[in-house]
């Protein structure tokens, strides 16, 4: 059938013409064409129109032929109706949507506008496009013409109400999006993917928080926009999961997948990043209890530096310092098991306030000592307990030479911590342990100095004889160092 039979001349050159209102009439005959079709079924011809259309009108040169076709699709999608018009969706969406990208601002807001018109019709069905047509959004919704902003913004109200009333709404297909999106440094397109997570995450159906660690990560870092209502935007949106994770305790709640996300993000530098990780990192360490100890580590590279912070970053120093605290609660002496009798006998369990030190005698070889290392690694890989001491230990050693007197001293008192709640899986570390606190007892600071010493009393053995042997070995390098600390 040849185009003129379907389309009148009349129609088709209207559709092309520069004036909006002639096209505006072309695409009026065109809605009553449809209709006709529809009415006597004719859903053949239906196709061919939309297919002409496409061809001859959106993917012409000429920009008045495009912005007419586009006018000419949603008049089509107008005259099937919502009875007839799901089953034609797969022509009529893709033409659209190609138009997105076109370089002229005015087919671009034509095609807002032909979409808006089509999917007012469709409405729910449309959503087999939602991907497509959100990717689309989130280029228009920050794009250079002012005309194609507004008109972006009037089709995802749309586009979030259809969302919003629709049953079917594929939450995993979603995610992606938001996870590709979400670290975009445009301010519109920030400000458009935070809108979307606090629309689905008011959805009573949608348990958006159970997604949360597919990002967290980016919705904490537009913390760090220029824009001041951006970030009270993803403030409130954090807020707000803050408030569901506490409602729900452990259900669905990812906590392991998120720490690391709020561990990093505890060590930068703007306080309102900083502070908001803190506050969540206290809030898992209170919900998710003894499986966070796994993140001991971690979490003390975090806040350790934050306890020697000055009056500018009170507020973070105050909730690092709490964190602190319930991170030293959690570890209790009922997790101080060593496994491997033929490691740890009966004969070497530590008695109350005593705990044996891996001994070095002045004729040991770095092989004896290279072997106690691998034993105490051996032991803490077997151990079914969350806390991993090496791996504390390390951190520990790492924060005994901060510059920050306060993060020292704390470093320190972790050591005594550790020996007064789980003596058994501390005892053989004393050896990794001496050499820095001979360093730490020529340190400046009295406070160091005095902590240091009270530290290196309490990793005492059963023996004194063995602490006395141990301290002659790592103290022969520190000759000074002892004779200072002994002055002081």
């Amino acid at each position: 059938m040849a185009t003129t039979e379907l389309l009148p001349l009349p129609v088709t050159k209207g559709l092309g013409d520069r004036l909006s209102e002639k096209r505006k009439n072309a695409a009026l005959e065109i809605e009553r064409l449809v209709r006709d079709k529809v009415e006597k079924n004719e859903f053949g011809d239906i196709k061919v129109i939309i297919v002409i259309l496409q061809k001859d009108f959106t993917l012409s040169a000429n920009p008045n032929n495009r912005k007419g076709g586009l006018m000419g699709l949603a008049a089509t999608a107008i005259a099937l109706g919502k009875a007839c018009i799901g089953m034609h969706l797969p022509e009529l969406i893709p033409p659209i949507l190609a138009c997105f990208q076109d370089q002229d601002p005015r087919v671009r807001y034509a095609a807002c506008e032909s979409l808006y018109n089509t999917i007012k019709i469709s409405r729910s069905s449309t959503l087999m496009f939602f991907n497509p047509t959100f990717d689309g959004l989130s280029r228009l919704i920050a794009d250079n013409d002012a005309n194609v902003r507004y008109g972006a913004e009037m089709l995802d109200k749309l586009v979030k109400d259809i969302v919003t009333e629709s049953p079917h709404f594929d939450l995993d297909l979603f995610i992606p999006l938001i996870r590709t999106h979400i670290y975009s440094l445009n301010h519109y397109v920030r400000q458009f993917v935070v809108s979307w997570i606090v629309l689905l995450d008011q959805i009573p159906d949608i348990h958006l928080y159970a997604h949360l660690p597919e990002f967290l990560d980016g919705l904490i870092t537009i913390l760090g926009d220029n824009n001041k209502e951006i970030r009270k935007m993803a403030e409130a949106c954090l807020g707000e999961f803050m408030k569901e994770i506490k409602a729900e305790r452990m259900r669905d709640v990812r906590f392991q997948d998120m720490t690391n996300i709020v561990v990093v993000h505890a060590m930068d530098e703007r306080q309102l990043i900083q502070l908001t990780a803190l506050h969540w990192m206290k809030t898992f360490l209170q919900l998710a209890g003894a499986p966070m100890l796994s993140f001991t580590d971690n979490i003390l590279t975090a806040i350790l530096p934050c306890l020697s912070y000055d009056s500018e970053k009170t507020a973070v120093k105050n909730i690092a310092s709490e964190v602190n605290q319930q991170l030293k609660e959690l570890i209790t002496p009922d997790i101080d098991i060593v496994p491997g009798s033929s490691v740890v006998s009966d004969s070497t369990i530590p008695t109350s306030g005593e705990v044996p030190v891996a001994v070095i005698t002045p004729g040991s070889s770095d092989a004896d000592t290279s072997r106690g290392s691998e034993e105490t690694i051996r032991l803490e890989t077997a151990d079914a307990s969350p806390l991993n001491v090496v791996s504390v230990l390390e951190v520990l050693l790492t924060n005994m030479d901060h510059k920050a007197q306060d993060t020292r001293i704390e470093a320190l008192n972790w050591l005594l911590w550790l020996h007064k709640q789980v003596p058994r899986r501390t005892y053989l570390l004393a050896s990794k342990l001496f050499p820095s606190l001979m360093d730490l007892l020529s340190d400046n600071s009295d406070k160091v100095r005095a902590v240091c010493l009270f530290v290196c009393v309490h990793y005492k053995p059963n023996r004194w004889s063995h602490l006395i042997s141990l301290l002659s070995r790592c103290w022969l390098p520190h000759r000074h160092t002892l004779v200072t600390a002994v002055i002081s």
